[in-house]
């Protein structure tokens, strides 16, 4: 893996993505940090599972310095058996993800009209157009989480929800079941 640095806007993303040159790229925010030996559990997996066009760890969360918890927890699972369904409901998804570029780009990338659920409105994405997704179980990522943060932005992430599911209800690979459902 080479090494890019972008911010996390969708736009900057979506700059660093088309300027790869590998088969994948990997997704990380400036205040996070990949755990010694990531990428290369990542790309084991990839070289075991070439369906996989995306593939994400858990991750070790920390808030103000120490730690609380990671981010695959009893309430919070990685979905395996229907990510169709499940990504619908939900963003199973943990944010530090090696995807596979050429899929991203089909997709048109990242939505820049999309805030602050823009991963997930690019994981339904790909799961409508026969992405499958892989998770590594251990930890091996640090989410920096701050307090003041995660109050200011509720409100924002509601809005974003309900900007990614009005979005998504247009979306014509969505069956009839599932545009009521």
């Amino acid at each position: 893996f080479r090494r890019v640095l972008f911010r996390s806007e969708a736009r900057a993303r979506n700059a660093a993505i088309e300027a790869a040159t590998g088969e994948f790229v990997a997704v990380l925010d400036a205040d996070d940090r990949f755990a010694p030996g990531r990428l290369a559990a990542v790309a084991r997996v990839l070289a075991d599972r070439p369906d996989l066009d995306l593939i994400t760890t858990d991750a070790v969360l920390e808030l103000d310095g120490r730690v609380v918890g990671t981010a695959y927890h009893d309430d919070h699972r990685f979905e395996v058996a229907d990510q169709r369904r499940a990504i619908l409901d939900r963003n199973f998804v943990f944010g530090q993800v090696v995807v596979r570029r050429s899929r991203i780009l089909e997709l048109g990338g990242y939505d820049p009209a999309i805030r602050h659920t823009t991963d997930w409105d690019c994981w339904i994405r790909l799961v409508l157009a026969g992405g499958r997704l892989g998770c590594i179980a251990a930890p091996l990522g640090v989410y920096t989480m701050r307090e003041s943060a995660m109050s200011a932005s509720r409100g924002a992430m509601y809005d974003g929800r309900v900007a990614t599911l009005t979005k998504t209800l247009g979306e014509p690979r969505l069956t009839s079941t599932e545009q009521i459902g």
